[in-house]
């Protein structure tokens, strides 16, 4: 199963092993591998009619899987299978066959492990208003790779080109939402990334400092049986900068209030940049800018006001209080102008 799951295992030593486990490198056969609806499921297919039942299967998947395990053609997956054990050989079937959410073959692992994403779960992949990317697929550094259905230790050699504004994270989502297994274990060199005794409140590890534009890195990931599967995920995203955002809130008007004080009541100043969000039931802005900085990048945009977590395309302008704010600002250094020139 372990070979099945990490795809070609290649074993090798470094000075690190005389006290970690033995390191392996995976290639995972969910880079890029194709959706397909047409294959034959091969589900239950014994290793004797592997030959023949073959041929059912999608060409395109067939060289993909192929290509994942490193072999040389995909005619050579039939000796392959030929040396697997028989849950190592069900695990095989299952990645070349369709996802069938009603099979319920007694072959199968307790942990069902998907092949590929759902939309809503790539959705979560794109944290929110502070960071951007063309799309999932193109975004990703390593993985993705699942996880969680047997002990694990696994390696991969990461490097990212240096770009402006780039950060290079690390995403874990399981089937029942955006986080990381428990028994996670990340190891940069010496140097200890993650471990289960640390407090994390965020939906991603920050692995800039490390990766963002240097020499290849060896990260190691340990990870024990766990309840259900986990997808976890290196990627290069770019962080959105402070112009960028308030100048995507400014394309959004609010309308007038006269019941709203123009201090901020987060700062206690004068607001520059009125706002609030749309869905939000209090007609009070905040000051955009100390908002976004209050928000930590991972966590949900929370309303300094109210407290509700709101969405950042949510958030509008008050222009006309805005306006108020300016002409106040400039009549009051005219008056002490003129004083001054008394």
């Amino acid at each position: 199963m372990n070979l099945i799951n990490e795809g070609i295992q290649t074993t090798h030593t470094d000075s690190s092993t005389q006290y970690r486990q033995s390191q392996t490198t995976q290639t995972g056969f969910f880079h890029s591998e194709p959706e397909y609806t047409e294959t034959v499921s091969l589900i239950g297919t014994s290793k004797s009619d592997f030959k023949n039942a073959i041929s059912r299967v999608d060409p395109s998947v067939l060289a993909s899987v192929s290509q994942s395990l490193r072999l040389t053609n995909p005619t050579a997956i039939v000796e392959f299978a030929e040396n697997l054990n028989e849950e190592q050989f069900q695990f095989l079937l299952r990645l070349l066959s369709p996802i069938d959410s009603s099979n319920t073959s007694t072959t199968q692992t307790a942990i069902s492990t998907p092949t590929n994403l759902t939309q809503e779960q790539i959705n979560f992949y794109d944290l929110g208003f502070r960071f951007i990317c063309p799309d999932f697929q193109s975004s990703i550094v390593s993985g993705p790779f699942f996880v969680g259905s047997q002990p694990q230790h696994f390696s991969q050699t990461i490097s990212a080109p240096k770009r402006p504004n780039q950060k290079i994270i690390f995403q874990s989502i399981s089937s029942t939402g955006p986080f990381f297994p428990p028994s996670l274990t990340i190891w940069c060199g010496e140097s200890l990334l993650y471990s289960p005794n640390f407090s994390l409140n965020q939906k991603f590890l920050d692995f800039t400092p490390i990766l963002n534009g240097r020499s290849q890195k060896l990260l190691e990931f340990t990870i024990q049986n766990e309840s259900q599967w986990y997808c976890i995920v290196v990627r290069a995203v770019r962080k959105r900068t402070y112009k960028e955002l308030i100048g995507d809130a400014l394309k959004r008007r609010l309308p007038p209030s006269m019941q709203a004080s123009v201090c901020c009541p987060v700062t206690g100043k004068v607001m520059k940049i009125p706002s609030r969000s749309t869905k939000c039931q209090h007609a009070q802005c905040f000051e955009l800018k100390s908002a976004i900085r209050s928000n930590k990048p991972g966590t949900d945009f929370e309303c300094p006001i109210c407290g509700e977590k709101i969405e950042f395309n949510d958030i509008a302008v008050d222009w006309d209080m805005m306006g108020s704010v300016a002409n106040q600002r400039v009549t009051a250094a005219y008056i002490e102008l003129a004083a001054n020139d008394i």
